[in-house]
């Protein structure tokens, strides 16, 4: 650690092509429907009905426990491609009545690519549109799959098949009912947590920063941004007493332990794992990549902010704390609280001392803000106190790494104060870093000072009255 950053400051040259980027697998043409139309999306039963012309509706739906689009229609429907430069031509056919697309899409050195296959099945006016991916299946041809599942719904009665999608529907608002005084909170609650349902399941990808868009040129590339946007998808399911929907951020953290160990050792010859500001999914693990780098981006300054780390983790435990599941937090949820901590501690053995023996916590980049090179920035110190807490608990629990619990113990003693400067009142303000005069950062994107008490859990209405103040 020498307060330096190595490098170009922000994205790397490779940034700049059209790749990674999420794909719309196809457009899906419904019609010819005469104007005017009317839509509205019922989020109780998960059902969109589209009118034209006041005759028969047009309703869809996206089964809840598969991957198929239900649609019954008067009207035709088509697949049609989304055409790229960077990819290859769709192939399109029929097999039994069954239409169907199918793309390759190539991979490089290090990643093998992926196929995914869409499938159109027709009954009279109900179809069924399947979607099957080469990472949804262990074996066999995605195509086949794809054929398969759109058959075997189209088989089914339509009526099974709308009972069981509103029976989970009614199942899963069950546990998250909410009655509040101000309507409009009310209506948000309901509309996030029905977004939430549709993006998030267990043992599926993890939705990043934003959806895919029929274009090639989805900003940020569409990837996890670990300092915000990423987590916050996650964090308030738990709470919502939707635990489980907070899987897929927590399995793919879990799958990416190699990779961010890899970033650890290489940015600060640090042991544990290191988060960084910008990850994208289906990254190889580092150790069989033969690209430069081994295909790891450091967005630099952004990418250094050390309390990303222990965010990352919080969205794992969050989830204990609210569903405790010995069995997945000895599997999934302690190794990403381990190697967090262990980062932590291995990097606070580097880092200098103040005249009062505290660890200046740094070099550090403060989230969205200021220079690089600051140290004692309010979100590092919150999250790493976060991470050091959730450590104790977690392997107290599991009975497990008694040295490590030591450690993080005496680490967290060495944590300095929240730094402070005077206001025009001539009372003091948590600022952004030790160093940071009052309103040197005069707008925040992130709201660094206030991370103690949101998101980082430090400072809560239990805590001292001196401190809350």
């Amino acid at each position: 650690v020498n307060n330096k950053v190595s490098g170009p400051t922000g994205a790397p040259p490779s940034y700049r092509k059209p790749y990674p980027q999420p794909r719309c697998a196809a457009a899906l043409r419904l019609g010819p429907l005469a104007a005017p139309m009317t839509a509205q999306l019922d989020i109780e039963k998960a059902s969109v009905a589209i009118q034209s012309q006041g005759k028969q509706a047009t309703i869809l739906r996206v089964l809840h426990d598969r991957n198929v689009l239900l649609i019954n229609s008067p009207h035709g429907v088509s697949l049609e491609e989304i055409k790229a430069e960077t990819l290859p031509d769709a192939s399109l056919g029929t097999t039994d009545g069954v239409s169907w697309l199918h793309m390759k899409m190539p991979g490089d050195i290090d990643y093998k690519g992926m196929d995914y296959a869409l499938a159109l099945a027709s009954k009279g006016d109900l179809k069924a549109v399947s979607l099957v991916t080469s990472f949804d299946i262990e074996s066999g041809d995605v195509l086949e799959h794809a054929v398969s599942l759109a058959q075997k719904t189209i088989a089914e009665r339509e009526k099974t098949l709308i009972g069981a999608h509103e029976l989970a529907w009614q199942r899963y608002w069950s546990r998250s009912g909410l009655q509040l005084e101000d309507k409009a909170l009310q209506r948000w609650w309901y509309r996030m947590l029905y977004f939430a349902q549709t993006v998030c399941k267990p043992g599926a990808a993890a939705v990043a920063l934003m959806p895919p868009l029929a274009t090639d040129a989805t900003p940020w590339h569409a990837d996890y941004h670990v300092n915000y946007n990423a987590w916050q998808a996650f964090w308030p399911l738990p709470a919502a007493n939707q635990a489980e929907l907070a899987d897929p951020w927590i399995s793919y953290v879990h799958s990416m332990i190699p990779r961010l160990q890899f970033l650890a050792q290489e940015t600060y010859d640090c042991e544990g794992m290191f988060c960084t500001i910008s990850s994208f999914l289906h990254e190889p693990d580092p150790a069989k990549c033969k690209s430069k780098n081994r295909r790891q981006l450091s967005m630099n300054p952004w990418g250094l902010t050390i309390g990303e780390t222990g965010m990352t983790a919080q969205n794992a435990w969050q989830k204990h704390l609210c569903a405790p599941d010995p069995v997945y937090l000895k599997a999934k949820i302690y190794p990403i609280v381990r190697e967090s901590a262990r980062f932590y501690v291995s990097f606070m053995e580097k880092c200098k001392r103040d005249d009062q023996g505290k660890v200046l916590l740094g070099p550090s980049y403060s989230p969205e803000h200021g220079p690089m090179g600051i140290f004692n920035c309010p979100f590092d110190i919150a999250y790493v106190h976060y991470t050091f807490d959730a450590l104790v608990q977690a392997a107290t629990e599991l009975q497990a790494d008694e040295d490590l619990v030591a450690q993080c113990r005496t680490y967290k003693d060495l944590l300095g104060a929240y730094p402070t400067a005077v206001n025009t009142e001539g009372k003091p303000i948590v600022v952004d870093w030790q160093g940071c005069a009052y309103k040197e950062v005069p707008v925040h994107n992130i709201t660094v000072p206030a991370s103690p008490v949101f998101p980082a859990d430090q400072v809560t209405w239990f805590s001292p009255e001196a401190e809350k103040e």
